[in-house]
């Protein structure tokens, strides 16, 4: 049986996904960045939600399943009006909130970021000018990272989860608010199910590359990141990038 329910279209979006990076010569991966965007007219608040990093494999089965699964979870802890977002508001969450061109001369200055993900279980420095997204499984030591080349991003609302004996988190569907899978290969097969995403953003981007995906416009939402989203350079955290059409090279 094929669960047909899709994931409802929220005001809250991930609006840029940085991933690629952009140091090849000293394989510099820390720089990875997700921004968040309010569509609405209203605040909203970010408090317990959970950005994830999926995980990538191929499920032949989850299609019929009711939950998607990560393989890292960070929460934004908070009392529920803690942490607002504004009307058409960008908010940056960082790996790491530092000015990452201090080691890759390429790379975007994150220190401007309100958020990084923090794992307190590993060797991980924290930025004390950015709030954390903290590392919730308690099997993991890694900071967020994310792959170079194919994988999925999910914000969930946080108000229901399991974790199984592979350390693996299950998120209900229905608490997801928002999911974006990227590959370079469009050939690829899906690793989060149609429910959630139903295409491929980042189609042609490479590893080191320096390309972001952002999304056509602010708040465009068709749970189909294929047509939702565009290739851009430099990349944009904490604002919109005008588009460019130079030879459709960014497209």
């Amino acid at each position: 049986t094929i669960l047909v329910n899709t994931v409802t279209v929220s005001n809250l979006t991930i609006n840029e996904i940085f991933y690629a990076s952009s140091c090849a010569s000293s394989y510099y991966f820390y720089d990875q960045y997700v921004e968040l965007y309010n569509a609405s007219s209203d605040t909203l608040y970010l408090d317990n939600i959970i950005l994830t990093r999926q995980l990538g494999t191929i499920d032949p089965d989850m299609e019929t399943k009711d939950y998607v699964t990560a393989l890292y979870a960070f929460q934004l802890h908070g009392t529920g009006t803690q942490w607002p977002i504004g009307p058409k508001q960008y908010v940056v969450v960082a790996a790491d909130a530092v000015n990452h061109s201090l080691y890759c001369v390429n790379s975007p200055n994150l220190s401007i970021a309100e958020y990084e993900c923090f794992n307190a279980l590993g060797n991980d420095y924290d930025v004390r000018t950015a709030a954390n997204f903290d590392n919730i499984i308690p099997g993991r030591t890694t900071d967020y990272l994310i792959n170079l080349v194919h994988n999925a991003v999910v914000i969930a609302t946080g108000e229901e989860y399991t974790i199984d004996e592979n350390d693996y988190m299950h998120i209900p569907i229905y608490t997801v608010i928002d999911g974006v899978e990227y590959s370079a290969d469009p050939s690829k097969a899906k690793e989060l199910t149609v429910r959630v995403d139903a295409g491929f953003a980042g189609v042609g981007v490479t590893r080191y590359s320096g390309i972001s995906v952002e999304r056509r416009e602010p708040g465009l939402d068709t749970n189909n990141s294929t047509f939702d989203f565009v290739n851009i350079y430099p990349v944009t955290p904490g604002y919109f990038h005008e588009q460019m059409s130079i030879a459709g090279w960014f497209r």
